[in-house]
């Protein structure tokens, strides 16, 4: 009697819904100068999956009911759909042919039992010369590193972001990033954050552990602008990329900047009470080294100030709240930074170092600063 209830029917209803949004399939995709890159999610495992190019709109019903709906001017690539129904595929694009077109790009897959599957249909531009290139920074110390396990990642952060690029300090180039290693940083949650757009977003990372603000014990530990240390090493990473991009015809522009830093320096008194001043300068002289290098319209790039975690072990750190307060005090007199409260995500057992949801909930903390500070501009 019961099942025949209309509030139950559409309760029913509501979930049989709700799981079928939650499988449907879903595509990222962005083209770099010289190629372009899709990762679809949601598609039937084993299916066979190609990358559908075309220009022009239609409406083609294939077998088991899925909707062709970019004209198949190019189809790019094989590849089989994994046990998680995702998928990556790629192609060339010839610069000088495919320079500033816009296209549609789709993913459709075939299972072994006939039938297709296709993704949402997105628009693609491809690159072209004196387009800018949307470059933001991440640095500071461990927790900017990531100490997280990977496996820990939801599938959607594990498949790499077609329109995210992660600089390579050791290829010296920029690279897909992956959440698939051992250990995870903001980045990817970051990057996602930013990303989803027709735009690519160009990240240049530089996290050194155990690394305060302040006088450090040793060469090259510390950030402090006066040092010429991890700071002149920043700039000289942001300047490679730069050049990078410019190389592809790029115009590089940093569009904001994002530092988890302090714990280091909340472990003693004079680096806690000095932190303020310090960091004021280093935001102040990091904004004027960007205009002068063209890399930013201003000498106000937004700045996002990552605040340590109040939950942090206090016999290691027992300075933290004036390090704290130190970073309120500069994000609130500073135009144009903003705070991301850390309290409350997930750290892992040391009380120092971020747990994976801690970890992905910075990365979006940050991006959704960084992109209302860019809104008011």
């Amino acid at each position: 009697m019961c099942t025949s209830s209309p509030v139950l029917r559409l309760a029913v209803a509501l979930l049989a819904a709700a799981a079928l949004a939650a499988q449907a399939p879903m595509l990222d995709a962005a083209a770099l100068p010289t190629r372009l890159e899709a990762s679809a999610d949601g598609l039937p495992p084993a299916a066979v999956a190609t990358l559908v190019l075309g220009l022009e709109p239609v409406h083609v019903v294939l077998p088991g009911g899925a909707v062709l709906g970019a004209r198949p001017d190019v189809l790019a690539g094989l590849a089989v759909v994994d046990a998680a129904g995702g998928v990556e595929l790629a192609t060339p694009l010839v610069s000088g042919l495919c320079a500033g077109l816009s296209f549609l790009v789709q993913v459709a897959a075939l299972s072994p039992d006939g039938t297709f599957a296709t993704t949402p249909v997105r628009v693609v531009r491809a690159p072209a010369p004196g387009d800018a290139a949307d470059v933001y920074l991440l640095f500071g110390q461990s927790n900017a590193q990531g100490h997280a396990p990977a496996e820990e990642l939801p599938d959607a952060l594990r498949r790499p972001l077609p329109n995210g690029r992660l600089w390579d300090i050791g290829a010296g180039t920029f690279a897909a990033v992956r959440g698939d290693g051992d250990r995870c940083g903001p980045e990817l949650a970051l990057l996602r954050g930013l990303g989803g757009g027709e735009r690519t977003v160009w990240l240049v990372k530089l996290a050194v552990d155990m690394t305060p603000l302040g006088p450090g014990e040793g060469p090259m530990d510390e950030w402090g602008v006066a040092a010429g240390e991890l700071y002149a090493v920043l700039l000289a990473v942001t300047d490679a990329a730069a050049a990078d991009l410019r190389a592809v015809g790029l115009v590089p522009r940093v569009r904001g900047i994002a530092m988890m830093q302090g714990e280091s320096d909340a472990t003693d008194v004079a680096l806690a009470h000095g932190y303020g001043e310090r960091l004021q300068h280093l935001v102040r002289q990091l904004r004027q080294d960007l205009l002068a290098r063209r890399l930013a319209a201003d000498d106000a790039t937004p700045f996002v100030i990552g605040r340590i975690a109040r939950e942090l072990a206090r016999e290691v750190f027992p300075w933290t709240e004036v390090v704290r307060a130190a970073q309120d005090a500069v994000a609130s007199a500073t135009p144009a930074c903003a705070l991301v409260d850390t309290d409350g995500l997930a750290l892992q057992e040391d009380r120092t170092h971020f747990a994976t949801d801690g970890v992905v909930g910075l990365g979006r903390a940050f991006a959704a600063a960084l992109l209302r500070l860019a809104s008011r501009r």
